[in-house]
């Protein structure tokens, strides 16, 4: 979980230390220390009381010449000490005194750390909780009784814990056996795309939480969703996607849809067997063609026996779905309903047919994309969103968030849950640069001179190919937008002669794919001169 954008909590630093003495502050901690070297003269005491006791020195020896004698030996004769056994257990007293002195140094340094962790956490309150560092992050256990609360590890408090023990940007929070709260370090390999990341026959998305690699096989793939707000990233995904697809160009047709201009997509116009769609007039064309493809496809499994179409897939990308519905109005009234329909069919039905469908949008509410288009989206992947809405409708409530440690209002740029019936892990997708796509511009992938957009689909059977044509005259696409506009000033004026007109004009564009330029400029001048009718 990314933490950078959440402001750290300022907390009260007050250096408290355990000492023989208990808790004290900090100028009583030489009181110890005082102890350790009283340590090695009270057992030389003791030591010489016994001796003088049993009689093995003589009487008129005293306790600092004892010590004398003992240290003048040491280091000015040392070799003297192998053959002394007084000298000798001297000598271990001193070398356990040493060895006490350094274990208490260790045990100062580890108190001293601990009671400034202790008190920190009593400043942030969580002092309730008893805490053990792992190899990989902090575990903190609940006491007997008490009750586990997990909003005492988000937002503020977890930057708190992670300033507290100098843990890494980048944490899950995980509830884990026992009731407790294991908050780990989360080391995601930062990297930019590569080629070798590239699988034939799989599609890639990135790194998991264990550093593995996510491929999806492409006999595998099923419709996706991708819900992530303004930065999250979703652009970064599509652009590794669209990597992944360019890997495999041979063996799919790829088909853009961005309603936005094309922006996001015309660098991979290019490329064969990619069609990049930008307006809704291709998109409602472009889905009747595919409903076309589906039943003849069907048509053919249901004569061999096929349950699962195994020929090459058709993979629809649309970028910000709500952008259909805000185009929508340039549709006459039966277009836009056989558009959604089309759509709810291709969802409902085409993926044992091989079309797969990736739509992503900022909002995954039933105001930016229909209840029923949504559920038939099998694989979920949800990037950065405050939305809670749209954290519950991607992956349906908490259980999922908790169950990963994670909060998506925090990720980082291409951060995601990938949510399907086989997989549920966090995931970090590579940056993908602006040029990638130029690792694939070959004589065997780009289309000729003149652009001309024809796929050919030849699995049903060599003597029969499909066709997927995109509208090569721009300009008929300009008329029928002329169309639509007079045809909506007529239905104002209720001009039903004119409205006529235009219906058998509608005929002539779409089935002789003429403009009628002439035809439409006359009515145009009709209308500027009409009154209601």
């Amino acid at each position: 979980m990314s933490l950078k954008t959440v402001k750290t909590e300022k907390v009260t630093k007050e250096k408290r230390y355990f000492t023989s003495f208990g808790i004290l502050k900090k100028f009583n901690i030489f009181l110890d220390f005082i102890l350790i070297f009283f340590n090695f003269f009270a057992l030389n005491y003791l030591f010489f009381g016994v001796l003088k006791l049993f009689k093995k020195i003589e009487e008129s020896e005293n306790f600092n010449g004892f010590l004398v004698n003992f240290f003048k030996k040491l280091f000015f004769d040392f070799s003297t000490i192998n053959n002394n056994f007084i000298l000798q257990i001297q000598f271990y007293i001193l070398i356990f005194t040493i060895f006490i002195f350094i274990l208490f140094s260790i045990y100062i340094f580890f108190i001293k750390n601990y009671a400034k962790k202790l008190n920190l956490l009593s400043s942030a309150g969580l002092e309730k909780y008893k805490f053990k560092y792992l190899k990989n992050g902090i575990l903190f256990k609940i006491k007997k009784g008490e009750e586990l609360k997990l909003e005492d590890f988000k937002d503020n408090k977890l930057q708190n814990i992670i300033h507290i023990f100098n843990l890494q940007k980048d944490v899950v929070v995980k509830r884990v056996k026992n009731n407790s709260i294991f908050i780990k370090n989360v080391n995601f390999k930062s990297k930019n795309l590569e080629l070798k990341d590239l699988k034939k026959g799989s599609i890639y998305f990135g790194i998991g939480l264990k550093n593995d690699d996510i491929y999806i096989k492409l006999t595998d793939l099923t419709h996706y969703l991708i819900v992530g707000q303004s930065g999250a990233g979703k652009s970064v995904l599509q652009n590794v996607l669209i990597a992944s697809f360019l890997k495999n160009l041979d063996n799919l047709y790829l088909f853009l849809v961005d309603l936005k201009g094309g922006v996001e997509f015309y660098q991979y116009f290019r490329f064969k067997n990619v069609e990049v769609v930008t307006s809704v007039n291709n998109l409602f064309n472009l889905t009747t063609r595919l409903i076309q493809i589906m039943e003849k496809r069907y048509k053919f499994m249901l004569e061999k026996g096929i349950k699962n179409w195994n020929g090459k897939p058709v993979v629809v990308m649309i970028d910000e779905y709500a952008s259909i519905a805000d185009q929508a109005d340039l549709l006459e009234k039966d277009e836009r309903k056989k558009l959604h329909n089309n759509l709810k069919t291709l969802l409902a039905k085409s993926r044992a047919a091989g079309i797969k469908f990736f739509i992503a949008t900022q909002k995954a509410t039933a105001d930016a994309i229909d209840t029923t288009l949504r559920e038939n989206l099998q694989t979920k992947i949800l990037m950065r969103t405050v939305s809670r809405d749209a954290q519950r409708v991607v992956v349906g409530g908490k259980e999922i968030l908790e169950e990963l440690g994670v909060e998506p209002a925090n990720f980082k740029k291409g951060r995601f849950i990938f949510y399907s019936d086989a997989v549920l892990d966090l995931v970090q997708s590579p940056f993908c640069k602006d040029d990638f796509y130029k690792n694939f511009e070959n004589e065997d992938n780009l289309k000729n001179k003149k652009a001309y957009f024809e796929k050919k689909d030849n699995e049903v059977e060599e003597s029969k190919k499909f066709e997927i044509i995109e509208q090569k005259d721009n300009k008929l696409d300009l008329f029928i937008a002329k169309r639509k506009e007079l045809y909506k000033k007529a239905t104002k004026l209720r001009n039903k002669e004119i409205q006529k007109k235009l219906r058998l004009i509608k005929k002539r564009q779409e089935e002789e794919k003429e403009t009628c330029k002439e035809i439409l400029e006359e009515l145009a001048d009709n209308l500027s001169n009409a009154k209601s009718v």
